[in-house]
């Protein structure tokens, strides 16, 4: 059974804005209110609704990374470290393989767009159309609110 924020709220008896602010950490709630919360929804193996957030959010909390060589230990790296990195923000990667083929990543990019990620991070296989030279290494681009 799916546990819901609703499910903690009623089981306390408090408010469901209540349990959504002590589950983000908001300080215009109690300490003690804050605690009972969270522990309750960890006795109970609350799970956020990913979907739900990124609704009422209008962010997925993923960013694409799109790597030439997946069997190459420096992207292996790259992607490690950029993990570590983004989970400690709260953000998941999401990872794409272009096998060095210029048609893969174009596809792998338009389809991490298509899903909506916050920021894409590219090791190009492609050389830059402008100028007929690789590309810088990694580049990066988020979206701003």
């Amino acid at each position: 059974m799916t546990v819901r924020m609703k499910d903690i709220a009623d089981d306390l008896g408090v408010s469901l804005m209540t349990v959504s602010k002590a589950l983000r950490g908001h300080l215009d709630i109690s300490e003690d209110t804050r605690e009972r919360v969270v522990r309750r929804a960890r006795e109970l193996r609350y799970q956020p609704n990913w979907v739900a957030r990124s609704l009422a959010t209008r962010r997925t909390y993923m960013v694409g990374l799109v790597i030439p060589d997946l069997m190459h230990s420096f992207f292996a790296e790259v992607a490690t470290g950029l993990s570590k990195e983004l989970s400690s923000m709260g953000y998941q990667i999401v990872l794409a393989n272009s096998e060095e083929d210029g048609d893969r990543e174009r596809r792998e990019i338009e389809t991490l767009l298509a899903r909506s990620v916050d920021g894409l991070v590219i090791a190009s296989a492609l050389k830059d159309w402008r100028t007929g030279m690789p590309p810088p290494l990694l580049r990066a681009k988020c979206r701003t609110y």
